[in-house]
């Protein structure tokens, strides 16, 4: 067996609904790098922080439309991407809003974190706006920053050595070049990408999801997935689907067991974010509501 963690030495790996917090129109999540700790931001502009133990709390920081929220590693800043109307960066332990750049990003946004020179902490925006795909690079302050024009469904993350990469699925396959580097022309496909670490890359198709490691990939079938998460250590994945399921899935499993994952009834309506914690074996899913799972 590939992971060392004591999480993957067990057998069972059906999940186990935890918590429900009581949270209203819930947009999206993130667990603050690696404390047991998830923020929350709502369609009514609260940033709520939810500790599985000890319950919410309402920070005094305020957003507008979230569309996507990012913790850094360290668990002390949060990007909060808001729709159509731009990138903030705000600190975890009130939530206030400490820089912010108008960028009009409206879907398929993806927040990937990434070394700059000097041991300091940079981040790398991707989204659609109406004129196409835009990336925006930049430090936390904001200060220094840079936007660029991206191809179709291309996403900037770090690959397996630490090099910043563009990457995007074509028909005949996935291409990764060196940031700065052009793309190939070709028919791009309909993936959804998202980097979960360093060479560890998360596609969502209409049929299925599919995770490389480097060259390697493995895929989970199922259909209606509408959000999917991949473990930072590669081994395990989870998903949402339109009915409102959540499912888990371990990709060493074999074929069989990846074409049929079990899915556990979680919300009314359609899954819209899903995430692993990196301090446990927590899983958050949203939908307008918020659910906490243990695996």
């Amino acid at each position: 067996m590939e992971g060392s963690d004591p999480h993957f030495l067990h057998t069972q790996k059906a999940l186990q609904a935890v918590l429900q917090p009581p949270i209203d129109g819930a947009r999206a999540l993130t667990w603050l790098g690696s404390k047991e700790l998830l923020l929350v931001a709502t369609s009514d502009g609260q940033l709520i922080e939810v500790d599985p133990v000890y319950g919410t709390r309402k920070l005094s920081g305020a957003v507008t439309d979230p569309a996507c929220l990012s913790s850094s590693p360290d668990g002390k800043h949060v990007i909060v991407v808001e729709r159509g109307q731009g990138v903030a960066v705000h600190e975890t332990r009130r939530g206030e809003r400490q820089a912010e750049f108008e960028i009009p990003l409206l879907s398929d946004v993806a927040v990937n974190w990434l070394p700059r020179p000097g041991g300091q902490l940079g981040f790398v925006v991707t989204g659609q706006t109406l004129d196409g795909r835009v990336a925006l690079i930049s430090e936390l302050t904001l200060g220094r920053r840079k936007r660029v024009r991206l191809p179709k469904q291309t996403v900037i993350g770090l690959g397996a050595n630490g090099q910043v990469v563009s990457v995007c699925m074509y028909s005949d396959g996935l291409r990764t070049v060196a940031f700065g580097k052009p793309l190939p022309k070709g028919e791009v496909s309909a993936h959804r990408l998202r980097y979960a670490g360093p060479g560890l890359l998360l596609g969502l198709a209409e049929g299925g999801l599919t995770v490389w490691k480097g060259a390697e990939s493995q895929t989970i079938m199922s259909f209606e997935i509408t959000a999917g998460a991949v473990h930072h250590s590669g081994e395990v994945v989870a998903l949402g689907t339109l009915s409102g399921d959540v499912a888990f899935a371990a990709l060493h499993d074999g074929t069989v067991k990846r074409a049929r994952p079990g899915k556990v009834s979680g919300h009314e309506g359609p899954v819209q974010q899903i995430c692993f914690s990196r301090a446990g074996p927590w899983i958050a899913s949203s939908a307008k509501g918020v659910r906490l799972w243990r695996w």
